[in-house]
């Protein structure tokens, strides 16, 4: 992940042409980052995103924006993460965009959301994408047992209709 993240940083300190560096290898540079605790250099690339970007940007992508932002700072981010709660919630959002939603709404406390996200997730059957990372964040906030609640209703309502239930790796219902 180190060495990625150098090539990633080298590219972005040279980086000359303007929009060469999508906004999704920003956001993989800054999640690398938070993953190592290392917040001033998330930040620093998270800040580093022009304004006309983000007004470009596609809902996973200004979900994914403020989802860090809230990561890196929590209580400067929250209004704006409040804000635009309803719009966490929608269920067309892709996985990785509900994955960074997910991390922001622990951070907050808001278990709410992080529930309403991840039911999203079954529901869609994005959940494989991300099943042990999401898993792992339930477990840390210790609500295992509210995560296995969700994933039994949801292979219970995938049989209801008569769906295959495909599990995940490391995935038990």
């Amino acid at each position: 992940a180190a060495t990625a993240r150098e090539a990633i940083s080298d590219v972005l300190a040279n980086d000359s042409i303007p929009g060469a560096i999508s906004l999704s290898d920003r956001f993989v540079l800054a999640r690398s980052y938070l993953q190592d605790e290392e917040f001033m250099m998330a930040e620093t690339v998270i800040r580093e995103i022009r304004a006309q970007e983000m007004e470009a940007a596609s809902l996973d992508e200004k979900a994914s924006h403020q989802a860090l932002l809230v990561r890196i700072e929590p209580e400067s981010a929250r209004p704006a993460f409040i804000a635009r709660r309803e719009m966490w919630t929608n269920e067309w959002l892709g996985a990785t965009a509900k994955l960074d939603l997910l991390h922001a709404a622990f951070e907050l406390g808001d278990h709410e959301l992080a529930c309403t996200i991840t039911q999203s997730l079954f529901a869609r059957d994005q959940v494989r994408q991300v099943f042990r990372p999401v898993h792992a964040l339930f477990e840390r906030n210790g609500l295992e047992e509210r995560f296995r609640e969700m994933q039994k209703q949801a292979a219970l309502e995938k049989i209801r209709r008569g769906e295959t239930v495909e599990q995940a790796p490391g995935m038990s219902i």
